[in-house]
């Protein structure tokens, strides 16, 4: 999942709307920043596959110290501890934006996401592998669905996230089985291909984060304004 991650966290941060949008919108990222950081390092293996639909087309062979359960929790404990100033409520928020990450990417994974490093024990669904751009199409509306009860959520509260709804839908389209640049960069030699598309994992997770959190911001301080 891509940007599936995102939608979560808005509608974290619906439910939330007191806890600072940083440690939830980058709370559902943190995984895969790390993800891209230990995939540029050489820690993390891919196999480049055309076929591995919707949007990869990679093999995700190893990625246990990122994306297994039990690396989850632990980096989502390190994620909740940045926030410890900001009280108990808020390190639990974002220890749960961290986690739902995991959560989320267990329906669509092929197995790949293990109980720990190096276990044999794998986690994941498969619906990448089972549908194919189908898989695409759920997530697709998983986003508009997530993005309608957020909605509903923040008219309640006089707060509009239309600008940061328009950016959602906008991840959800950059990245398909048709637009998605990956299909491309595991057609250069490697290992080039593999620490690219790794730099491609770490500044697609940064960038959208970075977008994603101002423009809600922006929507809560228009709200506090007008009170």
């Amino acid at each position: 999942m891509f940007s599936g991650h995102f939608a979560i966290a808005l509608l974290i941060k619906a439910l939330y709307p007191k806890i600072p949008t940083t440690s939830i919108i980058w709370g559902a990222e943190w995984i895969d920043v790390i993800n891209g950081i230990f995939g540029m390092a050489g820690i993390n293996r891919i196999t480049p596959n055309p076929q591995a639909t919707p949007y990869m087309f990679v093999d995700l062979d190893f990625m246990d110290y990122d994306h297994s359960l039990a690396a989850t929790v632990f980096w989502s404990i390190i994620w909740s501890l940045l926030f410890i100033s900001h009280g108990r409520k808020t390190m639990l928020v974002a220890g749960l934006s961290s986690m739902a990450h995991w959560l989320a990417d267990w329906p669509f994974h092929n197995s790949d996401l293990a109980l720990y490093p190096h276990s044999s024990i794998r986690f994941g669904m498969g619906l990448w592998g089972k549908l194919g751009t189908t898989a695409w199409i759920i997530e697709a509306v998983f986003c508009l669905v997530l993005c309608i009860i957020v909605w509903r959520l923040n008219e309640k509260r006089g707060v509009s996230y239309r600008w940061a709804f328009i950016f959602q839908m906008a991840l959800v389209f950059q990245l398909t089985p048709w637009t998605s640049p990956l299909h491309y960069v595991f057609q250069l030699p490697r290992p080039f291909a593999d620490r690219l598309a790794a730099a491609m994992v770490f500044v697609g997770s940064v960038i959208p984060s970075i977008i994603m959190t101002r423009l809600v911001d922006t929507a809560e301080e228009k709200k506090d304004k007008k009170n």
